[in-house]
Order: C-alpha cells, then sequence, then structure tokens
C-alpha cells in the first residue's frame, strides 16, 4: 500500500482497492481490527468519490466495513464520519439497514442508549413501521403483535425435533431485521421500557 501514489490506472486502483477489501475481511475475521482497519483506510484512499456511480459494492463495503473497524477499535470519531456519506449513497433499505445496525452497536458502546433508540426507531420507519409515542399505543402494538404469533401458529403441531432441519433464513434484509429487533429488545429494557422491549421479542416470531 505504499505504493498507492504510482498507482496512476484506474483498473488498477480498483483491482488493489478490492484487495485491500478482501484482506481487511480475513484481518477482522482474525479478531486484527487494527490491520483490518488499516486495509480498509488503504483501499478507501484507493477510490475516488466519482466512483460511487460505476463502483457502488465496492465503494459501500470498504467504507462500511472501515465504520466497522473503527467501531471495533473504539476510533468513534472515524466510525461517525462516514455514516451521513454511507446513508447518503446507499441504494437499497438492506443496504441503509445494514449502516444504521453499526451506528446503534456504536451508541450502544458509548451508553448512549437515547440516541441509539432514535435510529433503531428511524431504521423502523424506513421499512414501514411507526412506533407508538405513548405507552398505551405501545401497548396495542404489543397486543396485535401476540394476536398475530396466536394466529400464525394456529393449531400447528411444532416438531421440535425436526426445528433444526429447517432450511436457513438467506434473505440479508430479514436477517438484519432481526438484528434490528434483537437490538431493540436489549436497548428498550436497558433503558426500562418492558413494553417495547416485548414488542421487539415478539416481532421477531412472526
Amino acid at each position: 500500500d505504499q505504493g498507492i501514489a504510482l498507482l496512476d490506472d484506474e483498473a488498477e486502483r480498483i483491482a488493489v482497492a478490492r484487495l485491500n477489501l478482501l484482506a481487511g475481511q480475513a484481518a477482522k475475521h482474525a479478531t486484527a481490527y487494527e490491520t483490518a482497519a488499516t486495509y480498509f483506510k488503504a483501499g478507501v484512499d484507493l477510490m475516488s468519490e466519482g466512483m460511487w456511480r460505476a463502483e457502488y459494492r465496492l465503494m459501500f463495503d470498504l467504507h462500511k466495513e472501515l465504520a466497522e473497524a473503527a467501531l471495533l477499535v473504539v476510533d468513534f470519531e472515524t466510525a461517525s464520519s462516514l455514516y451521513p456519506l454511507l446513508l447518503q449513497q446507499a441504494q437499497s433499505d438492506t443496504d441503509k439497514l445494514a449502516v444504521y445496525l453499526v451506528q446503534v452497536h456504536q451508541l450502544s458502546r458509548q451508553g448512549k442508549l437515547v440516541e441509539a433508540l432514535a435510529v433503531e426507531t428511524l431504521a423502523l420507519k424506513m421499512l414501514g413501521i411507526d412506533l407508538p409515542d405513548t405507552e398505551a399505543g405501545m401497548q396495542t402494538l404489543l397486543e396485535a403483535e401476540l394476536n398475530a404469533v396466536q394466529k400464525n401458529l394456529g393449531n400447528q403441531n411444532i416438531d421440535i425435533v425436526h426445528l433444526a432441519d429447517a432450511p436457513v433464513n438467506n434473505d440479508e434484509k430479514q436477517r438484519a431485521m432481526m438484528e434490528l429487533l434483537s437490538s431493540i429488545v436489549i436497548t428498550a429494557f436497558s433503558m426500562a421500557r418492558p413494553t417495547l422491549s416485548a414488542w421487539a421479542s415478539t416481532k421477531t416470531s412472526n
């Protein structure tokens, strides 16, 4: 990466940036977070802002991975600086949700639970779920979700033995939604908001 300045060809810079992304992901998987952050930053530095259109996936992944690595090494300033750009450039709700989740993790680590819940609420709104402002409204939402669970289960006989054979959920957006709801369970519980926590927990069953 010391030769970044010598790479004039755009195709070559893109190719090297991809290698930095792969190397950074490998380092992160090995819990070498400082090294991972270095690779991701090198990859970002190789790319120009004008590449968001032509190389969207590479640009998004590099920036999001850098935000995650920065969070893991407690470089909250760098991570925070990347969220607005990522949310502005994100081309799908799934990508936006991925960014919101990283941001929530940071705010939770910083003990900023009110801010974390605000981001979680914003993410839910993006997905078409508006949380009520009142406890009474939240209770009504919880009851509706409990009724939905009962309706979905119906009179089914759930074979516990074969649950392990159920197909793995490969829907990226659905998995991110489950992670968001799990995060809300913890945030709400920590903020002494049991109804919201119970709703999020119940929602994961639907």
